[in-house]
């Protein structure tokens, strides 16, 4: 036979929400220590409840987690176990209450938005965490922090904050117009969208390394480091305050600068240095300046200077302080460059930058704003580009000086005037190839292009409205191929070589419009490759047998005026054009098209 119980059904059997009230001192899993409508079924605070601390007690539960909390007795820890309490409803504690966490790495998290703890309600202890998690908006309470952490939601402060620990702002944080000390690291904001804000005035003192990731300071605060930072965020917009860096040695680490404008100025305060590393792009429209002879400012990363004045004019500037050091003059207006070599320059911005002397460029050139070499010499050890996917690439000389290309040079200009060297005409050597792929006018003038030291390509991808007068020399025993795309110039100046073994090999199409025969010292390649050769002067010209191990022209084409003259037997593989009133003569020799 089955017992049925008979007894009335009380509600609190059902898990419900209880609320219990502390009735002596003791530990938090001591069931003597509480009294409240959940006593039937369970002996102490459950997940869920309200708690009510009147007496003194210590949690002894590694995770607590409860609804609300009211503390006017004292709640506290033992150095172990390491203690997580969360509070999804209202924290708060009246009267001489106190929460306590001096021990441990112990753990308060914040879910509710209704929370009262004065200051002298809380212990933050050496090691405990903070960390407000709500959804919703949370006011940041002013209470010690050793930890302060944020997450999900807005979260801001109504009275400066210091934390003698780290701060992690991992949502959106408001300053407003308090003050925040962080005695340890910091990270501002996160690439997950999470913005650091500071709309109103005071100031920002961040003593140990400072991670910025997502920052927006409309109010232009003052910033403090002493212990370097990290510009890793999508947008980084500090404000037009002072950052100031002070008091240990540290580095600006850029390493991805993605969106944002730094208008601050920067001070190096007191005889330290302040190295900026990192690959990515660290333009400061604003000045960069020491307070005593010792201060020093070293770039080893990619330097822009956004604003029209020498960095450190107090101090030390060692704008090339290693081989990845990469200065970038960004303002608008003209600038003559105060220096003769770099490891790395941009140029960028409105109006000219032109040289002082004659200058040497260790590793790359970038030019995307407009820049004259002034008749001083220029060469560029490594890579060349003007223009490209970073727009402008003014590139001009108004009296004749030398440029050397010793890297790979790519010419794709898209400003007003392009790449024109017609004023000063000066001679420019390649040593490592040139593609031409221009929006803008690529104008050669009339000085020599050598191409020496390495065999190298050079590719007219695309050349629009620009002229080449210049005279191409090849130089030594290399070979330059010579590949082309949907628009080609005409080619105005010789080519030639000054080696026997000096090879210029077609593989474009190639418009010679000049009387004297290409390559009349060297060799002439036109059967490698699917190439058109193209005699197109109006007027006559001497026509060069190919010197390819299967002789010939792939394609041949006779155009403009005048008498094209063979100097030799040739014969064409593809196609060959006579143009009226251009004509042939053969001089004695034969030309076969099979």
């Amino acid at each position: 036979m089955q017992a049925v119980s008979t007894s009335p059904f009380n509600l609190s059997m059902l898990r419900k929400h209880n609320v219990w009230y502390t009735i002596k001192d003791g530990n938090w899993s001591d069931p003597a220590v509480w009294i409240g409508n959940g006593t039937k079924r369970y002996s102490v605070p459950q997940l869920g409840d309200d708690v009510v601390i009147n007496h003194t007690v210590t949690m002894d539960v590694g995770t607590i987690t409860i609804n609300n909390l009211y503390v006017s007795g004292s709640l506290t820890t033992l150095a172990s176990p390491q203690v997580t309490l969360t509070i999804n409803g209202d924290c708060q504690v009246s009267g001489s209450g106190l929460i306590s966490l001096p021990l441990y790495f112990h753990n308060l998290v914040l879910n509710g938005y209704n929370n009262i703890i004065p200051y002298a309600g809380f212990n933050a202890g050496s090691y405990s965490t903070v960390t407000y998690n709500g959804v919703f908006d949370q006011a940041i309470l002013n209470i010690p922090y050793h930890n302060l952490t944020t997450q999900n939601g807005n979260k801001y402060q109504v009275a400066d904050i210091t934390t003698l620990g780290n701060f992690n702002a991992n949502s959106n944080y408001e300053c407003g117009s308090h003050n925040l000390i962080v005695n340890g690291t910091s990270t501002l904001g996160n690439l997950s969208g999470g913005i650091f804000s500071k709309s109103g005035s005071g100031n920002i003192l961040l003593v140990g390394y400072a991670q910025f990731e997502g920052v927006n300071m409309t109010g232009n605060p003052n910033v403090e480091l002493r212990g370097g930072m990290l510009i890793f965020g999508f947008n980084i917009t500090p404000g037009s305050g002072v950052f100031t860096f002070s008091t240990n040695s540290q580095n600006i680490d850029c390493t991805t600068y993605l969106g944002g404008v730094w208008n601050a100025s920067i001070i190096v305060s007191g005889a330290i240095t302040v190295t900026l590393t990192g690959t990515s792009k660290f333009q400061v429209d604003n000045t960069i300046n020491g307070t005593v002879g010792g201060s020093t400012f070293n770039n080893t990363g990619v330097l822009y200077l956004g604003y029209n004045a020498t960095p450190m004019t107090t101090g030390v500037f060692n704008y090339q302080y290693s081989s990845t050091s990469t200065v970038g003059y960004a303002f608008n207006g003209s600038y003559t460059l105060p220096y003769s070599t770099y490891a790395n320059l941009a140029i960028a911005g409105t109006g000219t930058k032109i040289l002082g002397a004659n200058t040497v460029i260790g590793q790359a050139f970038t030019n995307n704003g407009g820049f004259d070499t002034n008749g001083y010499n220029l060469t560029v050890s490594g890579a060349f580009t003007d223009g490209g996917g970073g727009g402008g690439g003014d590139f001009t000389s108004n009296a004749f000086s030398n440029i050397l290309f010793i890297g790979f040079a790519e010419l794709q200009p898209s400003g007003s005037i392009g790449f024109d060297l017609t004023t000063g005409n000066p001679n420019v050597e390649f040593r490592g190839g040139v593609q031409m792929y221009s929006g803008s006018p690529i104008k050669t003038g009339n000085g020599i292009y050598s191409f020496t030291t390495n065999n190298q390509t050079v590719n007219f991808g695309a050349y629009n409205n620009g002229s080449s007068t210049a005279n191409f020399l090849i130089s030594g025993a290399i070979t330059i191929t010579f590949t082309s795309g949907a628009t080609i110039p005409n080619f105005t100046g010789t080519l030639n070589g000054d080696n026997a073994s000096s090879v210029f090999d077609c593989r474009g199409t190639f418009m010679y419009q000049n009387a004297t025969a290409p390559m009349a010292t060297g060799k002439l390649y036109c059967n490698q490759a699917a190439n058109t050769f193209i005699y197109g002067l109006a007027g006559g010209q001497d026509i060069t047998v190919p010197s390819d191990s299967t002789p010939g022209y792939q394609n041949l084409t006779l155009n403009g005026s005048g008498a094209k003259r063979l100097l030799g037997n040739a014969s064409v593989k593809g196609t060959y054009t006579l143009t009226s009133p251009a004509t042939l003569n053969s001089n004695g020799f034969n030309l076969t098209n099979p």
